[in-house]
C-alpha cells in the first residue's frame, strides 16, 4: 500500500491499494508482450553464448607465445622484442614446437623448465587475479550493509514523523 496526498485543504491522506510499482510490473509480465520478452531475451542470450570463435592460427599462437616468453639475457623484454642471438633461437624453437602441434601450456612449461620460473611475462599465480575480485566483493557487501542500515533508520525516522 502506498499513501498519496489528496488536494484537500486539511492535508488528509488517502490510501491507494493498487498504486504500487509491483502491480504494474506484474501486470506487464502477465500480458502477451510480457511473456514474449523473456522468451526473446533467452533466445538471444543462448544464440550469443553458443558463438565460439575459431581457434587461433599457428602464426597467431607463435606471436602470442613470443610476446609472453621473456628473453633469457635481456631485462624484462620478450623474445619478440629482443635482438639477442638466444632470443632468435628461442623464437625458432617456439615456432617449431607450434608446427609440431605442442600446446601453449606445454611450450610455456618447457621454457620454464629450461630457463627458470621467471621466464614468462605473465603471472603464474592466479592470486594476482583473485585478490582484486575478492576486494571488490567485500566492498559491495559493505556498501549493501551500509545502505540497508541507513534505509532502516530513514524509514524509522519517517514513521516517527508520521506518528506525531
Amino acid at each position: 500500500m502506498t499513501k498519496r496526498r489528496d488536494n484537500k485543504k486539511d492535508g488528509a491522506y488517502a490510501v491507494s491499494k493498487n498504486a504500487g510499482l509491483g502491480s504494474a510490473v506484474g501486470g506487464f509480465f502477465l500480458s502477451a508482450k510480457g511473456f514474449l520478452l523473456p522468451v526473446v531475451l533467452t533466445a538471444v542470450l543462448l544464440a550469443v553464448g553458443s558463438f565460439h570463435p575459431s581457434p587461433p592460427s599457428a602464426a597467431q599462437r607463435i606471436t602470442g607465445l613470443e610476446n609472453i616468453i621473456k628473453c633469457p639475457v635481456c631485462d624484462n623484454i620478450s623474445i619478440a622484442q629482443s635482438d639477442a642471438a638466444i632470443a632468435s633461437q628461442l623464437r625458432a624453437t617456439v615456432a617449431k614446437w607450434v608446427r609440431e602441434g605442442k600446446s601453449d601450456s606445454w611450450i610455456e612449461n618447457a621454457v620454464v623448465a629450461k630457463f627458470g620460473s621467471n621466464e614468462l611475462l605473465l603471472p603464474r599465480n592466479n592470486l594476482f587475479f583473485v585478490v582484486p575480485a575478492v576486494l571488490i566483493g567485500i566492498a559491495a557487501v559493505l556498501l549493501l550493509f551500509y545502505y540497508r542500515r541507513h534505509t532502516r533508520s530513514y524509514k524509522k525516522l519517517l514513521t516517527e514523523k508520521e506518528s506525531k
